[in-house]
């Protein structure tokens, strides 16, 4: 049932057993100790986890649910519906579950024009998830949501010492070696800047404290300051596993202990040299911001993580909650005025399965009123090499855009580290991107050697593309059902060659396992 909240699936069990549990808490649940002592009790005795991150899971997050609980406006279904979807009402809300983002719709969309032969290159880093305390020869399948620790509980299998392809997170030194490889092998003029699409910390997530989260982003920020960005433009992004408890992004009006200031200030400090001061403001309250790159072109950085399914502060207010789409209108109507394109860049895709519905049906009707400005959408979260394209509400065989998500630095889970070039003309258009990773297996045998990153593929080469417009994306996906060697290109990218992935598997036991986004 967790598993199809999470994910969205709609169905009338998934319904009946959300609105349960919410009846359950809401009417049964007097004190943030009785939630906790449920909260322990339920993932214990149905075995989500074991006892320790049970324990761990529901004291950090008892007291923001109870709040959340006893101060949201939603009926039980109103709840679920926001989480799972609209199908869980019995009749239509439109207020709470069918609002829509005001849009001008008397214009005449000019597309920005490329004026000169110019190209450069952004280097694209996402989900390093650094993991100080990684121990070699530790426990890697531990039963826990983290291994490769001193601490991991027993198993039979033990770390490799670059990383392990189980529940395991990267050692701090093996991302140095990553930095230390692009400063040497990629010379100053080779990437004009640099996208950082969040996920700093590690997946302890019922052992997360403030402490590690800072500690996390000022070694990453260190790493990437000393060997990255001198002479180019940095953009860092706020990610899910920033949030404490996990996932947890409240709106700005929350204050006190609940309240995520404290992050937003600290990423801010440590940050401020990439954020435009008039953007401050902006960032300390919602963790976004924007950056222009030229006259021509324009940086919007999204905070997604508040559309996410398991953000329970959705239950709070599933309106627009922390403003992200009324201030992407806003930067995307000033950049259309000012003949500008716009790059838009976020952690959490804005699909279906990882976004409520109403912030993904918004989103679309954002990209394709603005599909002439928008010339590229960059997201991370999911680990996998991939790509989503966008179409027109209600008509999927209209795309309007293509938003691509880079793989992680993180082996977490079964895949090898990886990170992406993109070439880019002056007006923003991506033109190809290039994939680089290194394998796990190959470079723990030879431990003693820093690992070896290879070419992985050429988008345009390795999917027989003409150009990577949107229409071409749509194409693909065509291509890929029925050419079946397309495919398997496709799926080896996905995982980047790993030797933890089934290699037999088809298109039906894909999409089966990893749905249709």
């Amino acid at each position: 049932v967790y598993d199809n909240i999470r994910h969205g699936v709609k169905n009338a069990f998934t319904c009946y057993s959300c609105e349960t549990v919410m009846s359950l808490a809401k009417l049964s649940v007097y004190s943030v100790g009785e939630l906790n002592y449920l909260m322990a009790g339920v993932c214990e005795s149905f075995r989500f986890e074991d006892r320790r991150v049970c324990s761990g899971l529901s004291d950090l997050f008892s007291e923001q649910l109870y709040y959340i609980l006893r101060h949201t406006n939603l009926t039980k279904s109103q709840l679920c519906a926001t989480l799972i979807g609209a199908e869980c009402l019995s009749k239509p809300c439109a207020d709470r579950h069918e609002w829509l983002i005001e849009l001008d719709t008397n214009y005449t969309a000019v597309p920005v024009v490329n004026t000169d032969s110019q190209t450069y290159r952004m280097l694209h880093l996402s989900d390093l998830h650094i993991d100080p305390y990684y121990s070699p020869g530790a426990h890697s399948d531990c039963g826990e949501p983290l291994c490769c620790r001193a601490s991991s509980a027993k198993g039979k299998t033990t770390a490799g010492y670059w990383g392990d392809y189980q529940a395991c997170d990267s050692p701090k030194y093996t991302i140095e070696k990553l930095m230390s490889y692009i400063n040497a092998t990629f010379p100053a003029d080779h990437y004009q800047y640099v996208i950082w699409t969040g996920d700093i910390t590690a997946h302890d997530v019922w052992n997360t404290t403030r402490d590690t989260i800072v500690n996390g982003s000022r070694a990453l920020t260190s790493l990437i300051s000393t060997y990255i960005a001198p002479g180019r433009l940095v953009f860092p992004v706020v990610g899910n596993h920033e949030g404490l408890p996990v996932n947890q992004f409240p709106p700005p009006d929350i204050k006190g202990l609940l309240s995520n200031n404290w992050l937003y200030r600290e990423l801010l400090a440590q940050w401020s040299q990439w954020i435009p001061e008039e953007y401050h403001q902006m960032f300390r309250k919602y963790g976004c911001y924007a950056r222009q790159v030229s006259k021509l072109f324009k940086v919007v950085v999204l905070n997604t993580n508040y559309c996410a399914r398991i953000n329970f502060w959705l239950m709070y207010n599933p309106n627009d909650l922390g403003q992200q789409l009324k201030w992407l209108v806003r930067e995307l109507a000033a950049a259309e005025a000012s003949g500008q394109s716009v790059h838009i860049i976020g952690h959490i895709p804005p699909d279906n399965t990882q976004c409520i519905s109403q912030f993904v049906h918004n989103y679309l009707r954002i990209v394709q009123r603005y599909n002439q400005t928008i010339k590229g959408q960059f997201f991370g979260h999911t680990h996998f090499d991939e790509f989503r394209v966008m179409y027109a509400p209600n008509n999927a065989s209209v795309p309007t855009g293509v938003a691509y998500l880079a793989s992680s630095v993180t082996p977490y889970e079964k895949v090898n580290p990886a990170f992406r070039f993109y070439t880019v003309d002056s007006a923003g258009t991506i033109l190809d991107h290039q994939n680089y990773y290194t394998n796990l297996t190959y470079s723990n045998i030879h431990s003693l050697v820093a690992p070896v990153w290879t070419v992985g593929y050429t988008a345009k080469q390795a999917y027989n593309m003409s150009s990577m417009a949107p229409q071409e994306w749509h194409r693909l996906y065509s291509r890929m059902k029925e050419e079946d060697h397309l495919f398997q290109s496709f799926y080896t990218n996905y995982h980047r060659y790993s030797d933890a992935f089934d290699i037999n598997c088809t298109q039906d036991d894909f999409y089966k396992r990893y749905g249709n986004k």
